[in-house]
């Protein structure tokens, strides 16, 4: 299959097939036609529509799915249960089935019709219950099609929250993450409890989202995907601003910065400063605030993203600006000679002295 087949399905349910399949399929074929007729006229029936591109991968799954119905039988005992079902070959309409159904869905989702993709994908689901058939990763094609439907809600709930139907899409959001917790696919269950928390933030449930946060956290973390903990850890930090509580959101966008230092992740620490400068200038802790924005500039610098810099300058100045004018506020109100009179020697004399020796030694602490 050449290169552009398979950027158009890297992201597509069905896995890709390999560089090798050719010369499998040839020893496949050999093997199964020397066992059982029928089942080499399935694959050399199945071979000729292989070669459209459109439904590749849909046939490697049929093909697995013989694979592992004939493996299964070969170790079962003479005489069991097992060896004396009808082998899947010989179930022609199940094959079809299937095989309509993956090809529908594959194709479905390709062309973004959703709500087609679901369809398919549930039928595939029904008609893998229980089947114990293994897909070509060695994975049970059940569990395949419970991290597709998990991902088809997902992007089904997208529609919903852009026009603000958010009952509909937390329904959707719903169905996704239990798709996703029975696929057996931690991370997948991670993003669909992400995006679950996401959900209702918007609705003003901090609550309920922070629960969905928690669980996400426990996920990243015992997977150690750092990146995935560190947006749940800022997720939290805006519901609990939200909330009002202050404290747990700097504590919440502390764990981001430290979490992104350790593992290098130097967008993320840039915006976790940004964030952390932020909090600090609504608290008026102007100080603390030029601080974290400093840190944040610096980071910015030694990655080279201008766009970023700027950003930092911006903020870095104006918490500056905010220091300096609280302590000279009242001087600034009153506009009267005196006042004026202490505002001119503070601009001439004092300025630079006090500016170093603020923020001097901060510099020195970058945090990468």
């Amino acid at each position: 299959m050449n290169a552009a087949v398979k950027r158009q399905h890297s992201s597509a349910f069905l896995p890709e097939i390999t560089t090798h399949s050719n010369k499998w399929r040839k020893g496949t074929q050999h093997r199964w036609k020397r066992d059982s007729l029928q089942t080499g006229l399935v694959l050399d029936k199945s071979a000729q529509i292989l070669s459209k591109e459109e439904t590749a991968r849909s046939f490697s799954e049929l093909f697995s799915l013989l694979r592992s119905d004939q493996d299964r039988r070969a170790a079962a005992e003479p005489g069991s249960a097992l060896s004396l079902q009808t082998p899947l070959e010989e179930q022609q309409d199940k094959l079809e089935t299937i095989k309509l159904h993956l090809c529908q869905a594959e194709q479905a989702e390709r062309t973004e019709n959703l709500e087609q993709a679901r369809q398919q994908a549930e039928m595939c689901l029904k008609q893998a219950e229980d089947s114990g058939w293994l897909d070509s990763a060695g994975q049970p094609l059940r569990l395949r099609a419970c991290q597709l439907l998990g991902r088809i809600h997902s992007q089904l709930a997208d529609a919903s929250l852009a026009a603000s139907n958010y009952q509909k899409a937390l329904t959707l959001l719903h169905e996704g993450y239990s798709m996703a917790a029975e696929s057996q696919d931690k991370q997948v269950e991670g993003e669909a409890a992400y995006r679950l928390g996401l959900a209702y933030q918007c609705t003003g449930d901090h609550d309920t989202a922070k629960k969905f946060f928690n669980t996400c956290m426990q996920i990243f973390g015992t997977l150690q995907d750092a990146d995935g903990l560190g947006k749940a850890y800022k997720a939290m930090a805006k519901s609990l601003e939200s909330q009002g509580n202050i404290d747990g959101t700097v504590h919440c966008l502390e764990e981001l910065a430290d979490i992104s230092r350790r593992n290098g992740l130097q967008y993320n620490l840039v915006d976790a400063c940004l964030c952390l400068g932020n909090i600090f200038c609504t608290m008026h802790q102007y100080r603390r605030a030029c601080e974290s924005f400093l840190q944040g500039y610096d980071v910015a610098c030694h990655i080279g993203d201008v766009a970023l810099l700027q950003k930092a300058q911006v903020l870095l100045a104006s918490a500056r600006a905010h220091s300096m004018i609280t302590k000279y506020s009242a001087d600034v109100k009153a506009a009267t000679p005196v006042a004026l009179k202490r505002l001119m020697a503070w601009k001439e004399t004092e300025r630079h002295r006090e500016l170093s020796a603020d923020y001097t030694d901060h510099t020195a602490s970058v945090w990468y």
